[in-house]
């Protein structure tokens, strides 16, 4: 496991937490000797801005509002059992984090939306049709969604965390 720094010093996106940004991202890379299941975090490797989500999704009550059925074995699932581990990317509505679930220590990839910057750039029906083709998918070459939450001021996206980068990006490349 290594770690790459990728500088987002000239990266203009708006969204509201920018102040969270340090300019510096770290990001996960799979070298080939160990799989990314088996990568262990300890607190210290936390950055503020982690930190201070944390604080966030712990401190606002976040509705549970669909489970994948491969997940649904019965048992409650809240947004406060998942750890978040890092920050993977940014993007024009919030942020990626690489998340752990603290029971079954799978990992995901957190897409935290910000309820406000959706409203404001008029692209409710887009993330309601991202939410549902992303539910839906069922297919070994498509990632599909986990479980969704909400609370009063973002929307929690959890998909299963595919080593690899940005998709966009991927396909950019090419």
């Amino acid at each position: 496991m290594v770690a790459s720094r990728e500088s987002n010093a000239n990266d203009d996106e708006d969204f509201d937490d920018e102040d969270e940004m340090t300019g510096d991202e770290w990001v996960l890379i799979d070298d080939g000797r160990r799989e990314i299941e088996k990568a262990t975090f300890s607190p210290t490797e936390m950055d503020e801005a982690v930190k201070r989500e944390t604080i966030s999704m712990n401190s606002s009550k976040a509705t549970c509002i669909l489970v994948s059925p491969k997940n649904n074995n019965g048992d409650k699932v809240a947004l406060t059992d998942f750890i978040i581990r890092k920050v993977i990317d940014k993007g024009s509505f919030g942020k990626v984090f690489l998340v752990e679930h603290n029971k079954t220590g799978k990992l995901y990839a957190m897409k935290r939306l910000n309820k406000d910057v959706i409203l404001q750039k008029n692209q409710v029906e887009n993330i309601k049709v991202e939410k549902e083709i992303l539910f839906q998918a069922d297919h070994p070459f498509c990632n599909h969604m986990e479980y969704v939450f909400q609370n009063e001021l973002r929307i929690y996206f959890f998909l299963k965390y595919v080593n690899g980068g940005n998709i966009y990006d991927n396909l950019y490349k090419v």
